[in-house]
């Protein structure tokens, strides 16, 4: 059974790194799903401005699962190292007796944890090569079913050049992610 800091913590999970992609996946199937997609002006004058739109949704796609398989901490300055320079916190106080002595020590206020509330262990960010296959992988198979998708939509249809740009914008994505982490957690 969970407790209900346990579940507050699931739902804020949820909610900053599930989220986001389940919203972007909708907006990629609702304009999946119109015989006309809206076609800005100045865009459509571009060459293949189609599939460099595909190629856009889907690198975000990319970096929004990177994100979420990584989870809390993953994107975070030193959170995949582990790292706390700069973080101190006295754990001790001493009080009137002799300075140094077993007895004079006692646990400050700011270090007990709180009474009846269980510690909960901060998650570890999944291992950055097994969150870009999980993420190229689940990508894929969602750009797959969005062809499938776009062969009953009239006037779409399902293509397997199409599915290779969705697939290059994901791992492209991903990786940007992945440089992007390198960067944040570099010293």
């Amino acid at each position: 059974m969970v407790d209900g800091t346990a579940r507050k913590s699931l739902n804020r999970a949820f909610a900053l790194y599930w989220l986001p992609v389940i919203v972007w996946a909708a907006l990629i199937f609702s304009l999946s799903s119109m015989s006309e997609p809206p076609r800005p002006e100045p865009v459509t004058r571009l060459p293949a401005w189609s599939t460099w739109a595909h190629w856009a949704e889907f690198f975000v796609l990319g970096a929004l699962l990177y994100r979420a398989f990584q989870g809390p901490g993953g994107s975070s300055p030193g959170a995949m190292t582990g790292r706390t320079e700069g973080i101190a916190r006295a754990d001790t106080i001493e009080i009137g007796l002799a300075p140094g002595s077993q007895a004079a020590r006692q646990p400050s206020d700011d270090a007990r944890p709180p009474k009846n509330v269980p510690r909960q262990p901060t998650p570890e960010p999944m291992v950055p090569a097994t969150a870009c296959f999980l993420s190229v992988l689940s990508g894929a198979v969602y750009a797959a079913t969005d062809e499938f998708h776009q062969y009953f939509v009239p006037q779409r249809q399902a293509d397997p050049f199409d599915w290779l740009v969705d697939v290059s914008g994901i791992i492209v994505g991903v990786a940007a992610m992945l440089v992007w982490n390198h960067w944040c957690n570099k010293t």
